[in-house]
């Protein structure tokens, strides 16, 4: 009787080619997270100030509003403290619950049950934040509808 040969991989040689790749993605993981935040510091700047109002509203047990002033990168918090976009990014417009927002300064709300309003701000750098009310975080709106 002859043995066939039998063609495959041994378990050690499948288990050193998961363990070389995993260790790949590990290189290489926050490479890649530090270039994702770099790109959207003004994401995570918004989303940052949105959950310190949520607790600030939740404590509160009443809405707060945070107040920008259009035409610059300043934002007024509802704990009274001045903040600036990052880079110094202006908000060159601003829509609110789908309303243009005439005047010198916008308002968006923030409520204990952890929602927002709805809100789209232009920057100076050409890209559109938006809001997403229900999970209270923002992104940059994709015009390409």
């Amino acid at each position: 009787m002859k043995k066939e040969k039998i063609i495959g991989f041994t378990l050690i040689e499948l288990l050193i080619v998961l363990l070389i790749i995993g260790i790949g993605l590990m290189a290489i993981t926050p490479w890649l997270a530090q270039k994702a935040q770099k790109e959207n510091k003004q994401v995570v700047f918004f989303n940052e100030i949105l959950l310190k109002s949520f607790k600030i509203a939740k404590k509160e047990h009443c809405p707060v509003k945070i107040t920008g002033f259009l035409g610059t990168s300043h934002l007024l918090l509802p704990n009274g403290k001045r903040v600036i976009i990052p880079n110094d990014i202006a908000v060159l417009s601003a829509n609110i619950d789908n309303n243009n927002q005439g005047g010198l300064e916008y308002h968006i709300y923030i409520y204990p049950d952890k929602i927002c309003d709805y809100f789209v701000l232009m920057l100076s750098n050409n890209k559109e934040i938006e809001s997403i009310p229900i999970l209270l975080v923002t992104h940059i709106k994709n015009n390409e509808s």
